[in-house]
């Protein structure tokens, strides 16, 4: 479950220890609530957004700041990573020792690892948010997996999250509004109420608002995205539906025209299942032409749909069969009627009709 705190300027700005006492009497009421397991509090989270920051490293060659690389920064407490579920790979995380009496601390990403560290170990170096003088390094004390907080379609950015109880706010003279997270044993939408009044005991005159489980930040995140494709598979059934449509109606018409050869055959003593397996087999033939031109033209045109697809590759083969294979047996069924009728037609009816 998630809540945005805005703590008010005209009280907390200037005043670090302030939003500390704030942030613990926080995390003291809404960690011993029934049903929550772990909590956690961040300048921002994923999906929420996350303000970029120019950064440089110590010991490189000087940059100015127009040049110098970006980074998504966030101020989180110790419990932070394993609320969101987030796995340290290598190194430690955010402790209760990381205060404003211990060196800057910082846990970095593994974006941030390949990108500025390859093949090294990036535990020790020190990097700074910002550009100050004298410089306030930070040291990398640990690296988490990455995660999208962009979007789930976007490439995950470089992260860098702060110790909040070393630096509640960047710049350190602004108050940022706070991200109440709370991971439960139940349903967190059930525990919005309970945690909001936890929160406003800590300190009544705070604004607390956009309550939302991360499910639903989620499914907000891709919201357009999800319209988009309800739309694309509404079209792709019509056109499903239309295919259908079309291979009974050539088929209908085919047997039609073929009524006369049907009943010679059946006269000269073919049998139903025979005329019957024939139909089918023209029918498909014209399926089997039509899905070969249908691969062959939806392979360059799948690169369109690539930007709109999440951890699903455009050009799966396993698509491409299930795809192909729902047609066939559409196209069976399409057949399937016409092949029967052409296999109870009465020989001296057909005949006659000559």
């Amino acid at each position: 479950m998630t809540m945005r705190v805005a703590p008010a300027l005209v009280k907390y700005r200037g005043h670090p220890e302030l939003q500390w006492q704030f942030a613990r009497g926080i995390l003291g009421k809404v960690g011993a609530l029934p049903g929550v397991r772990t909590a956690a509090v961040a300048t921002d989270v994923p999906l929420l957004g996350s303000p970029i920051y120019i950064m440089r490293f110590e010991g490189r060659a000087p940059i100015v700041p127009s040049q110098a690389p970006l980074a998504a920064y966030s101020a989180v407490s110790p419990e932070y990573f394993q609320t969101m579920g987030m796995r340290l790979i290598r190194g430690r995380g955010l402790t209760a020792r990381d205060t404003d009496s211990a060196p800057l601390a910082v846990v970095v990403n593994q974006t941030l690892v390949d990108r500025y560290f390859p093949n090294q170990d990036p535990i020790g170096k020190r990097l700074e948010i910002g550009f100050s003088t004298p410089p306030r390094w930070r040291e990398i004390v640990g690296v988490v997996t990455d995660v999208r907080s962009a979007g789930l379609d976007q490439d995950t950015p470089v992260q860098v999250f702060g110790a909040y109880f070393q630096m509640p706010s960047f710049p350190s003279g602004a108050v940022s509004a706070l991200t109440v997270l709370a991971r439960t044993a139940q349903d967190p939408a059930a525990m919005g109420a309970a945690m909001r009044a936890a929160i406003l005991d800590v300190d009544r005159a705070q604004p607390v608002y956009a309550m939302q489980p991360m499910t639903e930040v989620v499914s907000k995140s891709i919201a357009q995205r999800r319209v988009a494709l309800t739309l694309l598979a509404f079209f792709a059934a019509t056109a499903l539906l239309l295919a259908a449509i079309g291979v009974y109606g050539v088929m209908s018409f085919a047997v039609s025209q073929s009524t006369n050869e049907i009943g010679i055959r059946l006269a000269l003593g073919a049998r139903a299942g025979q005329v019957a397996l024939e139909v089918q087999r023209r029918g498909m033939a014209l399926v089997a032409a039509g899905l070969a031109l249908g691969v062959v033209a939806a392979l360059p045109l799948t690169q369109y749909l690539g930007t709109m697809l999440f951890r699903v590759s455009p050009r799966d083969p396993a698509i491409f069969a299930v795809a192909a294979g729902t047609l066939i047996v559409v196209s069976l069924a399409a057949c399937y009627l016409p092949a029967r009728r052409a296999s109870r037609i009465d020989p001296a009816i057909a005949l006659r009709s000559e």
